[in-house]
């Protein structure tokens, strides 16, 4: 969901700026025009995930990088351990390090018109720059497992054909196993016997594993084990013990063993991995400043009851609608830390703005319901905490967010004509994301479209304080003033729960001048 604009904010609690005369309306006085022009500069390298406080960079920081963090290298683990008999073997490709900042400034020129005195139409366009800072670094000191020699993206000729001549013996040496046993060489011994039949079992199993591990283009991994590793000694060692096996049953000429990686992964390798376009994850680190509309939108607001005196005081309910327009620009999926101006998906929002005032204190009262609709996009599939998922997994699809439900109230203090000092409290909640294959979008393979819903639901608290001015129309000597209103402040979320939200710092500035027209 986008971050509302400052002209909805100012339309809502969380920018009630108190005057000595009246609140800043949400209506515009009939045949008025108001015009807008505002400010917001936001920036966040934190975010709440389940009721904590994380780096923003969280889902990139790994202490064991591996399986867990490319989904599809964990197969690769269940291979080692089928292979090696350890129940804790995995790739181990070092760790990594991250740090992301998300900064967007917002400009956005805003008219209404009162077109009665009870009724207003509204329009506003936002025009968004959003500047990302990040940084990842891949440590190889912990790492046990590099590239796989005969990989054909990050492998080399040397690898494939050691591979080639190791297989190539191994199923020579099965082979003269099994016709040994056929003919009879070991029937007159039979404890060689079962040793033989065990032996040629046991070869065949390990023989297939080993080929889906190494070289089989559906499973063989771009990654494996060090000799020098604990895994790769295992690997090296099941080999080793076969090999003496077929020694002892009279089966000689197998005594190669296969490629493993002649180095631990390192930062370069970690990064061509990432970003090699022949590749399987084929990505980018690049995040381009992006400068570009953000959601457009059109309201109107409606004053259900009028009771605010000129003074401030009373009570006055507003109603109001929102249609924003998908003319944001998206996030692209291929690269890692890209970030949008909009969600490219219209949305509906309706909502009702409680003012009391007294002669020194009072109170903004607000209460919304966002309708997200649903839009086609290309996304890559995977959970939120898998942030590299590999390119195949790209899908086109349609998501519709879950809605926002926002509630808050925001209370002030008149600090003397014109003035106050706004302390502003808000709770959202946002439903979870609904998101299906589009028709003929065939499903992906260990890659449930289900995966991109996880943690989309989430509650978070933003907290405002604002320092405000407002006049109202008034005749002064007989001659009618126009009003006027800004402010300027600061808002923050303070906590959230459930799934990610970005611990958001803003500072926003509004101006609004008031014509007649025509």
């Amino acid at each position: 969901m986008r971050q509302p604009s400052l002209l909805a904010l100012l339309a809502g609690f969380l920018l009630p700026a108190l005057a000595w005369s009246q609140l800043p309306p949400v209506t515009v006085p009939r045949g008025l025009a108001r015009f807008t022009i505002d400010g917001t500069f936001a920036t966040t390298d934190s975010r709440w995930l389940a009721g904590q406080r994380q780096p923003l960079a969280q889902d990139f920081i790994q202490d064991s990088l591996g399986g867990s963090f490319w989904s599809p290298l964990a197969p690769t683990d269940d291979l080692l351990r089928q292979i090696t008999g350890l129940p804790g073997a995995r790739l181990h490709l070092g760790s990594t390090s991250a740090r992301h900042q998300v900064t967007a400034g917002t400009g956005g020129l805003g008219i209404a018109y009162g077109l009665t005195s009870r009724i207003t139409l509204s329009g506003y366009l936002p025009i968004t720059r959003v500047v990302v800072r990040s940084r990842v670094t891949q440590d190889g000191a912990s790492a046990r497992a590099g590239f796989n020699p005969a990989d054909p993206v990050f492998g080399n000729g040397f690898g494939l054909s050691t591979d080639a001549i190791f297989f190539g013996s191994f199923d020579r040496a099965l082979a003269g196993l099994d016709v040994a046993l056929a003919r009879g060489d070991y029937d007159n011994d039979p404890g060689r016997k079962a040793l033989a039949a065990q032996t040629l079992s046991t070869g065949r199993t390990l023989r297939g594993n080993l080929f889906n591990l190494l070289l089989n283009p559906g499973t063989a991994s771009p990654f494996l084990p060090t000799p020098g590793s604990v895994e790769g000694v295992a690997v090296l060692g099941k080999i080793s013990g076969l090999q003496a096996s077929l020694q002892s049953l009279n089966i000689s000429g197998f005594t190669e063993s296969p490629a493993l990686a002649t180095a631990v992964l390192d930062d370069a390798g970690f990064r061509k991995f990432a970003t090699d376009p022949t590749g399987p994850v084929a990505g980018s680190f690049d995040a381009p400043t992006i400068i570009n509309m953000g959601d457009v939108e059109l309201g109107a607001a409606v004053a259900l009851i009028t009771g605010l005196s000129a003074s401030g005081t009373g009570f006055g309910l507003t109603g109001q609608a929102t249609i924003r327009f998908p003319t944001g620009q998206l996030d692209t999926p291929a690269r890692f830390f890209d970030v949008g101006t909009g969600d490219r998906q219209p949305d509906l929002e309706l909502g009702m703005t409680a003012d009391a005032g007294g002669n020194w204190f009072g109170a903004r009262f607000q209460a919304s319901y966002n309708l997200q609709m649903g839009a086609d996009l290309n996304r890559r599939i995977a959970r939120p905490s898998e942030p590299m998922p590999y390119a195949e997994t790209l899908a086109a699809l349609r998501r519709n967010p879950g809605d926002v439900l926002t509630i808050g109230v925001s209370p002030f203090v008149r600090l003397g004509p014109g003035f106050g000092l706004v302390f502003g409290v808000s709770h959202q909640r946002r439903g979870t994301d609904a998101v299906t294959l589009l028709t003929g979008q065939d499903s992906i393979p260990g890659a449930p479209v289900e995966l991109l819903s996880e943690d989309s639901g989430r509650h978070w608290t933003t907290g405002t304080v604002m320092l405000s001015f407002a006049s109202t129309l008034q005749a002064v000597d007989g001659v009618q003033k126009l009003p006027l209103d800004g402010g300027v402040g600061v808002r923050r979320v303070l906590s959230g729960s459930g799934g990610r939200t970005g611990a958001e710092t803003a500072v926003q500035t509004w101006l609004r001048l008031y014509f007649r027209f025509p």
